[in-house]
């Protein structure tokens, strides 16, 4: 009997029809006395369709997402999306088996878990049936916190303490495998920032988006304004720095890690324990960016896209230190010294370095989280990659006050700290 037969709804293939399949009978459902309820979940304009799949027959239960490039073949290639899945597709087929399977061989059996990521059913890539079937973490508590405009404190430590484990478990394993290491790291490709993708759309609506950015920055700052002149002295370079921070300038060895590419808070689930405040455990979501370069592109992120000056200003030095001391103790463990690999003193050196790279993408990610991009269910309003573009531009064309001050404290801390 299929398990087929008493779906409420199709999904878009019958390859994941068939994968699906598969995966209940690993799970050992029966087919005879087995629901599937599979519901579309709104994707917001990128290059994904997600499905909500929830499993039950007379003894369990199983929910799962599955997540695949969009059926308008078009916009995705567009987006690069067979990329962007590519490289998610390898983060959870290669690198996180390299990593479990390497805390397994060095550290007790019952060691937790140093990485924190849902389970993966499945995940495959070739340029046609893209897919990533995840956990359901929900049914364990987790839940996610992507409407707030600012991350809170307990949060915004335990996003950079898991940055943290992410990183140590990279340079951990970099010492004592390198060649296994180094073939992991050859198979990860650049997304949004390779040469075709970068002067096709990120380079655009860089440009674009600091032209915006600077005539709001005219209306606000008298003309002789320090914060005004660095900035318009400085994004003028820092365009075409970025894609040469992205790709892991083997002169910057030996601080280079796989970094998670897009931390920010949408990126991250929560679980709070018996419906309280202060979160007790987080999961890592969306590696579609992750690369092999700076810690520092992570780190600099974190600091300036889901905090405010205040926070900032109060709790930098802690929470990077939280960082360093979570990245540390994972070499530790490992039988490395973090001193000897990357010392605490590096850290700002390497924020400076690749400041170019960070910067951009949290002023980017800040209109990102605060202002509303026109699109409709599907993706982008329009067909072809100009329309893609005039999109997402609209996003920033109308920045709100409130936007337009956050971006101003980041300019400005950038600015006195010498990123800019």
């Amino acid at each position: 009997m299929s398990y087929r037969s008493n779906w409420n709804i199709q999904l878009p293939t019958n390859y994941l029809k068939e994968v699906v399949s598969d995966i209940l009978e690993k799970e050992k459902f029966n087919p005879a006395s087995t629901l599937c309820s599979v519901e579309k979940v709104s994707a917001g304009p990128w290059v994904s369709e997600i499905f909500r799949v929830k499993v039950c027959d007379s003894n369990k239960h199983l929910n799962f997402f599955l997540k695949c490039l969009p059926q308008d073949v078009s916009k995705s290639e567009l987006l690069c999306g067979n990329l962007l899945f590519k490289n998610e597709v390898l983060f959870y087929k290669k690198v996180v088996p390299a990593f479990e399977y390497f805390q397994k061989e060095k550290l007790p059996l019952d060691s937790p878990s140093f990485l924190a990521v849902p389970k993966c059913y499945r995940a495959e890539t070739d340029g046609k049936n893209d897919f990533i079937i995840m956990e359901d973490v929900s049914n364990r508590g987790f839940v996610d916190i992507v409407n707030n405009k600012i991350t809170y404190l307990p949060e915004l430590f335990l996003i950079f303490k898991e940055i943290g484990h992410l990183h140590g478990l990279s340079l951990a394993l970099k010492i004592q495998r390198p060649e296994y290491f180094n073939s992991m790291v050859n198979c990860i490709e650049e997304t949004v920032f390779n040469q075709n993708f970068f002067e096709r759309m990120t380079k655009k609506l860089a440009a674009d988006f600091y032209e915006v950015l600077l005539l709001h920055m005219k209306n606000h700052y008298e003309k002789d304004n320090i914060y005004l002149k660095k900035f318009e002295n400085w994004k003028n370079s820092a365009v075409d720095m970025i894609p040469k921070l992205a790709l892991g300038d083997s002169s910057n060895e030996p601080y280079n890690v796989i970094t998670h590419g897009d931390p920010w808070v949408n990126n991250f689930m929560f679980h709070y324990k018996n419906g309280g405040d202060i979160p007790d455990a987080i999961l890592s979501l969306d590696f579609q960016q992750a690369r092999y370069t700076s810690p520092a592109t992570d780190v600099g992120r974190l600091l300036f896209v889901g905090m405010d000056k205040s926070t900032r200003y109060e709790h930098r030095d802690d929470l990077l230190h939280c960082y360093y001391r979570s990245m540390s103790q994972v070499i530790r463990e490992f039988g490395s010294d973090p001193e000897k690999i990357f010392p605490f003193s590096a850290l700002e050196s390497q924020l400076k370095k690749y400041s170019a790279f960070f910067v951009f993408g949290s002023l980017f990610n800040i209109v990102q989280s605060l202002n509303t991009y026109e699109h409709d269910e599907t993706g982008f309003i329009g067909d072809g990659m100009e329309n893609v573009l005039n999109s997402i531009r609209k996003s920033y064309q109308k920045i709100t006050r409130y936007c337009f001050l956050r971006l101003c404290d980041v300019i400005e801390e950038c600015v006195d700290r010498g990123y800019m």
